[in-house]
C-alpha cells in the first residue's frame, strides 16, 4: 500500500508531505482545487508520460515520490523485486521523479535508477486507477476480454498463450526466412549444379597440370631422347678406345704411385667412385629406351586433356587447377548447405505445426474457462448493480462464432475469442453492446460493481478512485459508498470524491485547498480531524456550514462509526 507521497515544485504544490493508512482514505475539497494534480503526481512518478509545463517555479527541479510498503501477499510484487533485483532492506518501495529545469527526468527505485518501462511494471501490480477514462475503457472489447479473465484467475493460463503465441510467430518469421532465402538461392542453385556436374565429370586433381607438361614434354621428344641415349652409351662403352676405356687406363696408371704417395691414392679413391657412378648413370640411359614410349595415341590424349584443362581454366576465369578445385569445394559446400537449408525448412515446419498445436490446446482451454465464468460473472454484475439502481438491469457476454478451420486464423495473443458486453438497463428492452447502451451514470455503476467483484481476484494493491461519483447522487450514492469501502476491506483505497456519503465512509480524511501565497496560488492538503470533517461534510451536504448541515453530517458519521 501506499505509505506517504513527497511532492516538490509540481504544478500548484510548492511542497508536500501525505501519510496515508489502511482501508479507504478519501480526499474532498472544492471544485477546481487540485484534486486532479495529486492523481496526476502519482500517474507521473508511476510511469506517466511528461507532457506539458509542471514547474511550480521555474528555476527548481520537480521532486515527486511515492512510498509503498511491500505486502508478502503480492506474489507479482515479490517476483519483480526479485527479477530486477531491488534491495528493500526496511520492507519498503521508494519510487521517485525527479525533473530538472531543462525537462530531463529520471527515476529511481529505492535509489537506484531505473527505466520507465520498469516503473510500468511495478505499477501494474502496486496500483489500479479508476477514473471516468476507464469506464470509456469498459466499452472496449478487448478491456472486456481482461475483466472476464480476472475474474476467472485466468492470467496464468493466457499469459502462457500469449509467450506460446510470441514463440510461434517469431518460428513463422524465421520459415518466412528461410523461405525467401531459399527462393533467392534457386538461380544460384542451378548454375552451380550444372558447374558441380562439369567439373566433376572433368575429375582434376592437384598438380595434375604439371604432370600432364612433363609427360608431354617427353612424349613430344621421345626420338630424340632415345638417339641422345644410345649416342652417350656408345661414347662411353661401345665404340673405340671409349670414354670408360681411357678413363680406367688413367686410373692404372696412377695405381702404381697410390701406396706411396696419399694425393694420388686420395685421387684414385675419386676416380674410382666417379666411375661407379658413371657406370650407373649409364645403366638409367639404358633403360630409356624401354621407359620412353613411343606413343602417338597417348600424345594425343595428353595434347587433349590439357587442352581440356587450359579450356576450363578460361572459362571459369582461374589460373590453376588448384584455384579450380577450390572453386569446385566452395561450390560444393553451397548445395550441401543448400540441401541442409531444405532440410532445415522441413525441421522449422515441424516446430511450427508443434506450436500450433499447443497453442490450439491452450485456446481451446482457455475459451471453454471463459465460457463458464461467463455465466457466473453475468450473474454477479446482475446482482451488484441491482444495488446500485439498476434494479432491471441484464448483462450477458456474447462470443464470436469460430470454425475448428478458422482457429489458427483469429488466434491472437489472448486466444481467438472475442466478447462483446451486452447491457440491457430496462425491462423488455433488447440486450445491446454495452458502448451503444449504456449512460455515463450506468457505465460509471458497471465498472464499480466490477472493481467490487474483481477485488477478492486481485492480489493486494491500491486502488484509486478519481471522481468516478460524478452525477450519482441519493440512495446510488449510499450503495456507491459501500461498495467502495468494501473494496477497502482487502485493498487500500484512495478515493477524490465529490459525495459526501461516499467521504463519510472514509477511515481517513484528506481536504484539498488552494491558497494564495505571495500572490501565487498554491494548494494544500490536510489531514482533517474530527471536528474539521464535520465541517467539511456539512460543506459537501449544502454547500455551507449550517446547522441543519452540520447536524446531518455528524448523522452520517456516526452512522459509518455504528457500521465499523
Amino acid at each position: 500500500m501506499i505509505l506517504r507521497i513527497k511532492f516538490k515544485n509540481f504544478v500548484l504544490i510548492k511542497e508536500l508531505e501525505l501519510e496515508f493508512q489502511k482501508g479507504m482514505n478519501v480526499i474532498t475539497g472544492e471544485t477546481g482545487a487540485g484534486k486532479s494534480v495529486l492523481v496526476g503526481g502519482l500517474n507521473l512518478v508511476l510511469g506517466g508520460m511528461v507532457r506539458g509545463n509542471y514547474f511550480y517555479e521555474k528555476d527548481r527541479n520537480i521532486y515527486l515520490e511515492v512510498d509503498f510498503s511491500i505486502d508478502s501477499n503480492n506474489l507479482q510484487l515479490l517476483e519483480l523485486i526479485d527479477k530486477y533485483s531491488i534491495e528493500a532492506e526496511e520492507n519498503e518501495l521508494f519510487f521517485v521523479k525527479e525533473i530538472n529545469t531543462k525537462g530531463k527526468t529520471v527515476s529511481f527505485i529505492n535509489g537506484r535508477r531505473v527505466t520507465n518501462s520498469i516503473i510500468k511494471e511495478f505499477r501494474d501490480v502496486l496500483l489500479d486507477f479508476h477514473s471516468q477514462n476507464e469506464q470509456l475503457n469498459l466499452n472496449e472489447q478487448d478491456y472486456q476480454l481482461q475483466i472476464l479473465d480476472a475474474y476467472g484467475e485466468l492470467d496464468k493460463l493466457r499469459d502462457e498463450l500469449s509467450s506460446y503465441y510470441i514463440d510461434w510467430q517469431k518460428e513463422k518469421q524465421r520459415l518466412k526466412d528461410l523461405l525467401k532465402k531459399e527462393k533467392e538461392l534457386a538461380e544460384k542453385t542451378k548454375l552451380y549444379e550444372y558447374q558441380v556436374a562439369e567439373l566433376e565429370a572433368m575429375n582434376l586433381r592437384q598438380g595434375e597440370l604439371e604432370d600432364l607438361d612433363h609427360e608431354y614434354k617427353v612424349l613430344i621428344n621421345a626420338d630424340r631422347i632415345v638417339s641422345l641415349s644410345r649416342e652417350v652409351i656408345q661414347e662411353f662403352y661401345e665404340e673405340e678406345n671409349s670414354l670408360i676405356d681411357r678413363f680406367s687406363s688413367a686410373l692404372n696408371k696412377l695405381s702404381e704411385f697410390s701406396e706411396d704417395l696419399s694425393q694420388i691414392k686420395a685421387a684414385n679413391e675419386f676416380f674410382y667412385d666417379a666411375k661407379t657412378l658413371i657406370e650407373d648413370g649409364i645403366s638409367s640411359l639404358r633403360e630409356v629406351e624401354d621407359r620412353v614410349s613411343l606413343d602417338s595415341e597417348r600424345l594425343l590424349l595428353v595434347e587433349e586433356r590439357i587442352r581440356s584443362i587450359e579450356d576450363i581454366k578460361s572459362k571459369y576465369h582461374l589460373n590453376s587447377v588448384e584455384l579450380i578445385l577450390d572453386y569446385f569445394q566452395e561450390i560444393n559446400e553451397f548445395l550441401l548447405n543448400k540441401s541442409q537449408l531444405t532440410s532445415e525448412i522441413q525441421k522449422q515446419k515441424d516446430v511450427i505445426l508443434a506450436i500450433e498445436a499447443k497453442l490450439l490446446k491452450l485456446a481451446n482451454s482457455l475459451s471453454q474457462k471463459r465460457r463458464t465464468h461467463a455465466d457466473n460473472l453475468k450473474a454477479e454484475i446482475e446482482a451488484n448493480i441491482e444495488n446500485l439502481s439498476l434494479p432491471k438491469a441484464k448483462v450477458m457476454f456474447a462470443f464470436n462464432v469460430v470454425t475448428e478451420e478458422e482457429k489458427l486464423k483469429e488466434l491472437t495473443q489472448t486466444g481467438y475469442d472475442q466478447v462483446n458486453l451486452l447491457f440491457s438497463a430496462n425491462m423488455g428492452v433488447d440486450l445491446q453492446p454495452l458502448k451503444e447502451s449504456a449512460s455515463g451514470g450506468e457505465l460509471s455503476r458497471m465498472l464499480l460493481a466490477l472493481k467490487k467483484i474483481l477485488s477478492d481476484k486481485l492480489q493486494p494493491r491500491s486502488i484509486i478512485f478519481d471522481e468516478i461519483d460524478v452525477g450519482i447522487g441519493g440512495n446510488t450514492a449510499l450503495y456507491i459508498a459501500d461498495y467502495i469501502a468494501k473494496i477497502g476491506d482487502k485493498h487500500q483505497v484512495l478515493c477524490i470524491t465529490h459525495l459526501p456519503q461516499v467521504a463519510a465512509k472514509g477511515s481517513n480524511h484528506f481536504k484539498i485547498l488552494k491558497t494564495i501565497n505571495r500572490d501565487k496560488t498554491e494548494i494544500i492538503i490536510n489531514l482533517l480531524t474530527a471536528a474539521e470533517r464535520e465541517l467539511e461534510i456539512s460543506r459537501m451536504l449544502a454547500g455551507t456550514t449550517s446547522e441543519t448541515s452540520l447536524k446531518h453530517a455528524q448523522e452520517i458519521l456516526n452512522y459509518n462509526n455504528k457500521e465499523n
